[in-house]
């Protein structure tokens, strides 16, 4: 038999079954609109007023008992599921009629591969035995990945969150599914997602495909998936579809860390251990894990994943990395395949990776109802904040910022400082004032960083508000006022919920909830903490911002942010303006979105704060031109001093004492001391004698000026990286770019500070680069700028990325795709 063009694939989509419908060869359409699970193409062909007559018609020669009634019955449980969706009442049209009510020894259909009569499954008798797509919407664009995979071998799919990268997948399964089938064998396919994703990916495989696949458990022994796969959890005539997790912290009963239990690695078909290829395996968020999967063997490898580019302290996984690893798996070694999604903005299929908007499928993003909310803090933050940037670093004095009673005990953790209440959280009343005011019967996600800060809130919400609140971080997961579901179903109990109308409230972590959920039931987020870069943030909203959201468009999107006067905005909300201007590294290698930073409220907010504090910077300021060269001179000499290897001794027999004094300290120290013999010679005396000259000549300490001017440099990155987000001015990687310490294992934040070293090292190194522009005039200069901005410029409502003119450049889809995206 002739084996199908992939390029003909939507020939099993039921938009094409209407277009070549008869109705003397065939079931009727509305057998066909069932048996699809086109739910909304039943409502359209159904008339009330004879819709018995319609549910009562016979099926093609042959089957004239199978009738829209039965078909209706098989799909029941999906009826109703797409009821409580999409606040419809299909399953309450079909109740009142008698046709479906007599319809009793019919039962719900799992998988359409079960025997409806005489060994032939719904496959055979509907679909002539080919391989449908059930319950999606066909878009062209969405079958690249899968014609790059069969013509290729592999694909790369790094669409932006919420643009169905799971119907991308499905498509390819469709192929090698079809594909067997044409060639009178089965298919072998893997999908290998994180932990919390295998339902998920079961489930669509269900509704999606009418097929069963097996999820592998953790407690699974490796050796029962040696020999007769197939006989051991597939009926007969069934393909083989596995679903496997990510890798674990802990090792299994295999003894490996690895979840695909070693045999799964090779699929074992025979009794002679007779090791063979997968067909096809599907990496689902495959920046997770990635040393896990060198392993595999496939003829065909896709990979998912919205944040392909994993910047750690000394390097940067890059789209070279991917290639190597698909090629490593099928062992194709395709060396034709350069990928470069900025320069390439139309991939074909003889490229291996493809990179959807939402706009590239006729769609809009859901509308950002984007609100700040302002939240009194405790006296003694600002205080415990500088302890804490003394010993751990600034970046991860942020973090523990964000949280009053966290802050609390890092401060008693650390420095044994209880000194006020902590039984006082202004910040989490705040939160139980948003959710609960004026009967606020929204649901939300609420996001946090650390599983402390998750308990916290959630053991205040129980307490509180009248919902099911749930709370999810890492492994851990439970729920008051929902039914206990499984560790399995716990998502699902969710949107369940939802979908029933009861009020949500779900407590997580970005590293648990930030990824990979669809959850587009919720109508909207809370960022309780926020993360350190506005790539998270927007994987974040991904959540609840999905192609198959229900026809509500708007979602709220929440900020907890600190009271807080224009002039001294920085300090009080340090962590929005670190979080929202540190542009992800990926915007480098690929065009992304970040609406938040071209939100009008927030450009015009983000502009007031910075002008009031630079006008009073240039009216009340120790970083003076006059000031300035006598620090500059200070620190000449002080370097000069450091490098001398006379300096080395005095050092030494300084530190023992206090190794937190200053510098200047220990100089004058020296001064007022008796020559010593392991430091020799007039000059060394004549320079110390001149720095501490010129010290005195200062109005002010040295320290106070440091710590101004450190301020002001951690201050005027974040204008300067707001400029260069808006195209404004050009920058260097440093200037706008964060490189974080992204963990390979599926964990939280962690206390430790360890993690943010490498950032810190480089944030000195790059504040130690900085040109010697006089700080005065760079003052002037960014006032200039920002009073000449026009504010209508300032908004995009597309992407945006680095350019080769070391510029962001911002773009709607359709001009970086230069056409109109909204064509098939």
């Amino acid at each position: 038999m002739e084996t199908t063009n992939t390029n003909n694939i939507h020939r099993y989509n039921f938009e094409n079954i209407e277009k070549t419908h008869r109705n003397s060869s065939s079931f009727s359409l509305l057998h066909y609109a069932f048996m699809y699970r086109n739910f909304d193409k039943v409502l359209e062909i159904v008339n009330e007023d004879n819709l018995n007559e319609q549910l009562i018609c016979e099926g093609k020669a042959g089957y004239e008992w199978i009738t829209p009634a039965i078909c209706a019955k098989w799909n029941e449980n999906y009826i109703r599921a797409y009821d409580d969706k999409n606040n419809k009442s299909l399953y309450g049209l079909l109740k009142e009629s008698e046709s479906f009510e007599k319809v009793k020894d019919q039962r719900f259909l799992l998988e359409y591969t079960e025997t409806v009569q005489e060994n032939s499954t719904v496959f055979d008798i509907f679909f002539d035995g080919n391989q449908p797509v059930l319950d999606v919407k066909y878009y062209g664009q969405q079958e690249l990945a899968s014609k790059q995979v069969k013509k290729n071998g592999m694909s790369l799919v790094i669409d932006e969150v919420g643009t169905g990268k799971t119907v991308t997948a499905l498509y390819s399964i469709v192929n090698t599914i079809q594909n067997a089938i044409n060639q009178n064998e089965y298919a072998y396919i893997l999908v290998v997602c994180p932990y919390n994703k295998r339902t998920d990916w079961q489930d669509d495989i269900r509704r999606q495909l009418g097929r069963y696949a097996h999820i592998v458990e953790q407690s699974d022994h490796g050796r029962i998936y040696y020999n007769h796969l197939k006989d051991a959890f597939f009926r007969e005539n069934e393909h083989v579809i596995m679903i496997t997790g990510q890798a674990q912290s802990k090792k299994d009963k295999e003894g490996t860390n690895s979840a695909l239990k070693g045999s799964l690695e090779q699929v074992s078909l025979s009794e002679n251990d007779d090791i063979e290829r997968w067909d096809l395996v599907v990496i689902d968020e495959g920046h997770i894990s990635f040393g896990n999967y060198r392993s595999l063997r496939s003829d065909q490898v896709m990979m998912l994943t919205a944040t392909p580019i994993v910047v750690k302290s000394s390097s940067a996984r890059g789209f070279e990395d991917y290639i190597e690893l698909m090629n490593t798996i099928t062992e194709k070694w395709n060396h034709n395949s350069v990928m470069n999604p900025i320069e390439n903005t139309n991939p074909t299929e003889d490229d291996i990776f493809v990179g959807l908007f939402r706009e590239d499928l006729g769609l809009r993003a859901a509308e950002r109802i984007i609100r700040f909310e302002y939240c009194k803090r405790v006296e003694k933050r600002h205080e415990l904040f500088d302890r804490i940037v003394e010993q751990s670093g600034f970046l991860a004095a942020l973090q523990y910022d964000q949280d009053d009673t966290y802050l609390l005990r890092k401060a008693r953790d650390n420095f044994g400082d209880d000194s006020f209440d902590s039984h006082c959280n202004y910040k989490l009343d705040k939160l139980l004032e948003i959710v609960t005011q004026n009967n606020n019967t929204n649901s939300y996600i609420i996001f946090c960083e650390h599983t402390e800060v998750v308990k916290n809130v959630y053991d205040r919400l129980t307490d509180e508000v009248n919902a099911i609140i749930a709370m999810k971080h890492g492994s851990h997961q439970e729920a008051v006022g929902m039914e206990d579901s499984g560790k399995e179903q716990f998502i699902n109990g969710i949107k369940l919920n939802l979908r029933q109308k009861n009020r949500v409230i779900f407590v997580t972590t970005g590293k648990t909830g930030g990824t990979g959920l669809n959850l587009g039931e919720f109508d909207g987020i809370i960022h309780y903490e926020l993360p350190f870069t506005s790539i998270e943030l927007e994987q974040r909203f991904g959540r609840v911002d999905r192609m198959d959201t229900n026809n509500r468009k708007e979602k709220e999107m929440i900020f907890l942010l600190n009271e807080s006067s224009s002039i001294h905005d920085f300090e009080n909300n340090r962590m929005l303006y670190y979080c929202t201007t540190k542009i992800d590294f990926t915007c480098q290698y690929t065009p992304i979105r970040n609406t938040v930073l071209f939100y009008p409220e927030f450009i015009k907010r983000s502009f007031e704060n910075f002008k009031s504090y630079l006008i009073n910077l240039k009216e009340n300021t120790l970083l003076n031109n006059y000031n300035e060269a006598i620090y500059n001179d200070v620190t000449a000499r002080r370097r000069t001093i450091s490098r001398r290897n006379e300096w080395t001794a005095i050092l030494g027999a300084t530190q023992s004492e206090s190794g937190n004094k200053k510098i200047h300290e220990k100089i004058i120290n020296v001064l007022n001391s008796p020559m010593d013999e392991q430091i020799a010679g007039e000059d060394f005396f004549k320079l110390l004698r001149e720095y501490h000259g010129v010290y005195e000549q200062s109005p002010y300490s040295i320290p106070e000026y440091e710590a101004e001017k450190r301020n002001f440099d951690e201050n005027i990155k974040i204008i300067q990286n707001v400029l260069v987000v808006i195209g404004k001015v050009s920058a260097r990687d440093r200037d706008v770019f964060v490189a974080l310490q992204e963990s390979e294992e599926d964990g939280e934040h962690t206390d430790s500070s360890s993690k943010y070293q490498s950032l810190e090292k480089r944030e000195k190194e790059d504040a130690d680069r900085e040109s010697h522009v006089l700080i005065e005039s760079k003052i002037n200069q960014l006032i200039s700028l920002i009073e000449n901005l026009n504010e209508d410029t300032l908004i995009a409502d597309g992407i945006f990325y680095y350019n080769k003119d070391k510029r962001i450049e911002r773009r709607e889809v359709r001009d970086f795709r230069g056409y109109n995206s909204s064509r098939d």
